[in-house]
């Protein structure tokens, strides 16, 4: 992720941006194991979209009635924090997309 967001020349976006795909990822491959999983960037008119594609249908979920003494289960709560949007889709069969879009306009945009 890092490597390509520095060969779209918005590298100041970089720390948040993996962050995301790592927790994205995580839940797929926790989530839905044994399936497949492809991980999707774009970018384009100041915004960065990243998404995570795996074979389960169960649409992720914010845990509401989180410990703040558990470990784990905070992924969601991070995309959310750290995008200006996230959410998912259904896609064919039983498969989902799980998406964040983080704005790169101004100073993240490097000449």
């Amino acid at each position: 992720m890092a490597t390509l967001l520095s060969l779209w020349k918005i590298p100041a976006a970089t720390d948040n941006a993996v962050l995301i795909v790592s927790e994205l990822l995580t839940n797929a491959v926790l989530h839905a194991p044994m399936t497949p999983i492809e991980f999707v960037a774009t970018h384009g008119d100041g915004v960065l979209l990243v998404e995570v594609r795996d074979g389960s249908s169960i649409p992720p979920a914010i845990n509401p009635g989180l410990d703040t003494e558990d470990l784990g289960s905070r992924g969601l709560q991070l995309v959310q924090a750290l995008s200006s949007d996230w959410g998912w889709i259904p896609l064919a069969g039983s498969a989902k997309s799980t998406w964040a879009v983080m704005p790169v306009r101004g100073a993240q945009i490097n000449p």
